[in-house]
């Protein structure tokens, strides 16, 4: 019988029946190969006086023989598994896979065996190594198969479960690779394999990086192992995470444990400043933003939250120091400036909103604010109409924005009261102003005539 190869090479040979043929063909490209290359004939012949010939029936020989054997032995498990004497049964099977090391099938099988026979252990060990020689050929879903026989039957088996865990997720399988994380963390722990639950832990945050929970189990970890720049970075990225979800009071836990690991992390104590701040607790948000704003005392968002946490917690000169100091970093918070005078004047300080109005009052009016501006003054007067500092500021105001006609009332007013509280000095200036507004009206002049004779 001739059998043609790719190339010029023609093989003759004899009956093979019970030969596995394909092991066969790959032993005769292997001697063939070897003399082509020393040959300088163009085509080989293998005849019978060939020394390659000689080695194929020696090994024909052999492998029939070894068939035989093998049959032998699958007869023998046969029956040794009918008869329930799994042991027995391996005792067999294992000499076919020593036989045959690279058979996956057989290995399978064998594997399989272990498990009537209550050798689970066994079993596990084999599927693993079953896993590992399937990933060494590229056969993924094979090696998927095997490590979950192994996690099913030995879920402690930690490097095993780590290793299907990382082929899922290199799969694109990631649901499936988190659950795999989970399962691993849960049965690392039960044995303490700190290390395990690292890893596990650690595919599960690349996976999920949002994950907040994960997060701050990893950080837990890695601050049992000392390795506290890792730490941080969990800790910040859960807190991150669960701010953005509005989870407050779990960010600010998250925060405070930040402190712990790093006791003047910045942002720590400015993230906790807003967080309390929102949460309304504004004694802690004072707490957290007075050494922020102290460590970047030109920073305007600090500033501005700790001047809303002063003023929600009825700290009122506080909260005016702290505006004062923002307004001179940014104009643009004169409105919310003018919000504190609102305060000081249902406290009843007239003198504060008086300051507030002078420091802001330009910025306002140019703005085209200024009925704010008149109706809190205005406001300060009708809760007490003698307040002199109130009706001066008033004047200005008035005379600032070119309103006549309330600046005459404010005038006479100011006059008035003047007088009265015996500040001559400044009731005859509010005269002498009304004299040039009204120069016609002799009343005016009378009472600067009066005040000048009473000063004699």
């Amino acid at each position: 019988m001739i059998v043609y190869l790719s190339g010029p090479i023609v093989i003759f040979y004899d009956e093979i029946r019970g030969i596995d043929q394909e092991k066969l063909l790959k032993y005769w490209y292997s001697e063939i190969s070897k003399q082509a290359q020393t040959s300088e004939a163009p085509k080989l012949a293998l005849t019978p006086q060939g020394g390659i010939f000689n080695k194929l029936t020696e090994w024909i020989k052999t492998n029939r023989s070894s068939n035989k054997t093998r049959i032998q032995l699958a007869q023998q498990v046969s029956k040794y598994i009918e008869q329930r004497n799994f042991n027995a049964a391996i005792t067999e099977f294992e000499k076919i896979a020593e036989a045959e090391p690279d058979n996956l099938a057989i290995a399978a099988r064998l594997a399989e065996l272990y498990l009537p026979a209550n050798k689970r252990l066994e079993a596990s060990y084999n599927f693993g190594k079953i896993a590992e020689r399937c990933l060494e050929l590229g056969l993924i879903p094979q090696a998927m198969l095997m490590y979950q026989r192994v996690h099913r039957l030995n879920p402690k088996d930690i490097t095993s479960s780590l290793k299907l865990a990382n082929i899922c997720s290199e799969q694109g399988c990631k649901e499936i690779a988190l659950q795999q994380c989970e399962r691993i963390v849960e049965n690392a722990s039960q044995i303490n394999d700190n290390e395990g639950v690292l890893k596990a832990l650690e595919l599960a945050v690349s996976l999920s990086p949002n994950d907040a929970n994960n997060q701050r189990r990893l950080a837990t970890i890695y601050l049992t192992k000392k390795q506290k720049p890792q730490a941080l970075k969990c800790l910040l990225a859960a807190a991150e995470t669960l701010y953005a979800q509005n989870e407050y009071k779990q960010t600010a836990e998250v925060y405070e444990e930040i402190l712990t690991v790093k006791p003047f992390h910045q942002l720590a104590f400015t993230m906790l400043g807003y967080i309390y701040l929102q949460l309304g607790d504004n004694e802690k948000a004072i707490e957290m933003l007075v050494p922020s704003c102290q460590s970047e005392p030109t920073n305007v968002d600090l500033l501005r939250a700790l001047a809303h946490a002063y003023l929600k917690a009825n700290e009122l000169e506080n909260a005016y120091k702290t505006f004062s100091s923002l307004f001179r970093l940014d104009k643009n918070f004169a409105s919310e400036f003018l919000e504190l005078g609102r305060r000081f004047l249902y406290d009843g300080n007239l003198d504060y909103v008086g300051l507030i109005v002078d420091e802001c009052l330009q910025i306002l009016v140019s703005e085209q604010k200024s009925q704010q501006v008149a109706s809190l003054l205005e406001s300060c007067l009708s809760q007490n109409s003698h307040h002199l500092p109130t009706i001066k500021r008033l004047v200005d105001f008035y005379i600032l924005i070119n309103d006549e006609v309330n600046l005459k009332r404010l005038l006479q007013s100011l006059a008035t009261e003047a007088r009265s509280q015996g500040l001559l000095e400044d009731a005859k200036t509010a005269l002498k102003q009304l004299t040039s507004l009204e120069p016609t009206n002799r009343s005016y002049l009378i009472q600067l005539q009066d005040l000048d004779r009473y000063q004699l």
